[in-house]
This record gives structure tokens, sequence and C-alpha cells, in this order.
């Protein structure tokens, strides 16, 4: 998608970019890791990316967090969002030599690319993204086929539980700052981040712990629910 649309320019540009599983788009990737160096939009990571990180990498997901991710309010979501730091030079922090450090862990988007996704309250919702040297030529490939080969499907249990936890949190934090109930905002602010990013025990799996993540933030803050 083009840095600097509206919301409305997205939304309509996701739109018209709508694919089904069986639907078809070109790609053709050249390994040349441009896609991980100088994007106009940092990476955005999720609460299982992270937790997929900080197993590969041996370490906890706090860790993790503090040293590969920013985390800042989303502007819509009235949310806290992370996104994978970048060096100096603009290359992404888990790009070492030209390779991921995490390859057969790495975040969804960069699993998914070019592909974009995302959450309508309902399921997941899949479009053609990007216009970068590897995109539009290359091998035609089927939006089920590409799914099924870097192992989303299997990630669609925990993806859509998170879809459900921040939809309903942004729901709920959106509605604090339009009444103006500044303290309690700031409370959830910083639970919610804890709950998305930190509270992990890499032990058990991730649904587990995003399950346990929404029933600790419901009792920390009893006007929140996810349905």
């Amino acid at each position: 998608m083009r840095h600097g649309m509206t919301d409305e320019q997205l939304i309509e540009e996701i739109r018209k970019n709508h694919l089904e599983p069986e639907d078809t788009f070109l790609f053709g990737c050249k390994q040349c890791g441009n896609c991980c160096r100088k994007r106009e939009e940092l990476i955005t990571v999720t609460g299982y990316d992270i937790y997929n990180i900080a197993k590969a990498m041996g370490i906890s997901a706090g860790e993790a967090t503090m040293k590969y991710c920013t985390i800042s309010p989303g502007q819509t979501s009235a949310l806290p969002v992370a996104h994978l730091k970048e060096r100096l030079d603009g290359s992404c922090s888990l790009l070492r030599k030209g390779l991921c450090m995490v390859q057969k862990d790495k975040p969804i988007v960069c699993r998914l690319y070019p592909i974009g996704r995302y959450y309508d309250g309902k399921e997941q919702r899949y479009f053609r993204q990007g216009a970068g040297t590897c995109t539009g030529h290359g091998q035609e490939i089927k939006l089920k086929d590409w799914l099924e080969e870097f192992n989303i499907p299997a990630l669609d249990e925990a993806s859509v539980l998170w879809g459900k936890f921040i939809f309903a949190a942004s729901l709920y934090s959106r509605n604090l700052k339009e009444k103006r109930k500044a303290e309690e905002y700031v409370e959830f602010f910083k639970d919610a981040g804890l709950a998305f990013y930190m509270r992990y025990d890499l032990s058990l799996p991730v649904e587990e712990n995003i399950k346990a993540n929404i029933v600790w933030l419901e009792e920390k803050h009893k006007g929140f629910k996810v349905k």
C-alpha cells in the first residue's frame, strides 16, 4: 500500500486488491533483501510474532520486545502498536548479512509479503499489496497455496484470537478517549502493552498465552470484554 493514504483511500485500495483463496497474484522473489531495508512503513508485529522471535532467539518475550521492537500509540486504534526496529542504515534489526536471523519464525507480515491481511471482526481477509521490484511479475501463485507454503493456516487460530483481542481492545480504548477518561485510558494502554507483547510463557502454546492475557486484561479492567 502507498504511504500517505487517508483511511478512506486505504480501504478503497484494499477493496480493489481483495483476494479469495482461489485467486492468483504474480510474484518472483529475488532474495535481495530489499523489502527488509529502507521501507516506507515500519513492519508491524503481533504478540505471536514476538513469541516466535523470542523462542527462535532463546530469550524472553519481554527481552525480544525491548531489543527488536519499538512501541508507539496507534493513530486509529488508540492501542500500543509494536514495530520492528531499524538500524541507522534503514535495515531491519533482524537482518544479518542479508539474511533474516529468524527466517523460519519471521513475523507474519514478512511471511505473507506481497500479500496483506486484516481482521474484519469476523475473519481474516487478504489483499494484494506492494509495488516493489519483486511484485507484478514472475510466477503466478494461488493465494491458498501461498498460505500453505508459509504455514499460515497453522497460525490462523492464534491470529483470529489475536484479531478478536485487538478489535475489542481498540473499541474499549477509543471509548475511554472519547469519554475523556484520561487516567483509565493511560492505565489500560499500559496494561494492554504488557498483555499484547510481554506476558508470554514460552513453554506454553501461543494460543494459551493469548487466552490467558485476555483473561488477565479483562480482570484488571472490568468494563473490558473480548466476545
